[in-house]
């Protein structure tokens, strides 16, 4: 028998599959965080695995993950694993300036210190950040992006891969899925300023299909406003996003100018806002 410790009660992948894991949360005056488990030893140690979750979108939540597993290992002897969905740094996995810390690797080496059986996320921006954490692997975004396409009607919808980073994903997510045609596009940022050029759709005429552009993460936004405009100018019909970690640093409006719906997943606290926003919940 497995239970199940989630850290954020509005965020509960594993449903009532399991035994949950009663857990009191503090934030002291000074800013530490506290941790206290509502089972003693006895009736852990009934379980085989317990299974830690949180959406880690700020440094508290991983002091959270971090104090929860030190409570568990003092107190249970099974193995523990952890499911974060949003695997935090996983865009800051090289250094590009001199004088530039090595993020993901750090992020790594924090969770790396507590010893998990495993670490699950949902997605991973970059295969690097899953190498660099022991035992980790990133679970695939195939049944999200179904079941956003549960949601539209018509056939013959085209995939668009963002850039020359999602390719991989992208034409593996095509064989995996139900589209009519898979259309790569180009981009470029400038990596000291983050400015966005170059946007370049890699098709002919698009002939007023409508398209879904599927990637890992929406912050600003700028790629996918960029991208909407030239899959306009190539002839598309109707647009639609789907991110997988929406963070919505602007919010959704300007996208909605361009996007008839947009599809995201829990994995972000940040609540999502908007008529045509869809916010799919995270289910292992």
């Amino acid at each position: 028998m497995n239970a199940i410790l989630n850290l954020d009660k509005d965020f509960r992948p594993f449903g009532d599959k399991h035994l949950e894991i009663p857990i009191k949360l503090l934030k002291f005056s000074g800013g530490e965080i506290h941790v206290n488990l509502g089972m003693d030893s006895d009736a852990l140690n009934d379980y085989e695995d317990i299974y830690i979750t949180h959406r880690v979108n700020s440094s508290d939540n991983l002091m959270e993950v971090m104090l929860a597993k030190d409570s568990l290992r003092r107190e249970f002897y099974g193995d523990i694993h952890l499911f974060i969905p949003y695997l935090p740094y996983a865009r800051q996995d090289r250094v590009c300036s001199p004088g530039d810390a090595f993020s993901a690797r750090v992020f790594a080496e924090i969770i790396n210190s507590a010893g998990f059986t495993s670490v699950a996320c949902l997605d991973a921006h970059s295969s690097v950040s899953t190498e660099l954490i022991y035992n980790c692997f990133s679970i695939k975004n195939a049944s999200y992006v179904e079941e956003a396409l549960d949601e539209l009607v018509g056939e013959g919808l085209v995939l668009v891969s963002p850039d020359a980073g999602a390719q991989k994903k992208s034409q593996q997510l095509f064989l995996e899925t139900r589209f009519n045609a898979l259309v790569q596009c180009e981009k470029k940022r400038n990596p000291e300023t983050g400015e966005l050029s170059g946007f370049n759709v890699l098709a002919e005429d698009l002939n007023g299909h409508d398209c879904i552009i599927v990637d890992d993460i929406c912050d600003g936004g700028g790629t996918f406003i960029g991208l909407a405009k030239e899959l306009k100018a190539k002839g598309a019909g109707d647009l639609y996003l789907f991110v997988t970690h929406g963070i919505f640093s602007k919010g959704t409006n300007e996208l909605l100018h361009y996007y008839e719906h947009i599809f995201t997943t829990d994995s972000i606290q940040s609540p999502v806002d908007g008529m045509n926003v869809t916010q799919l919940k995270i289910s292992i």
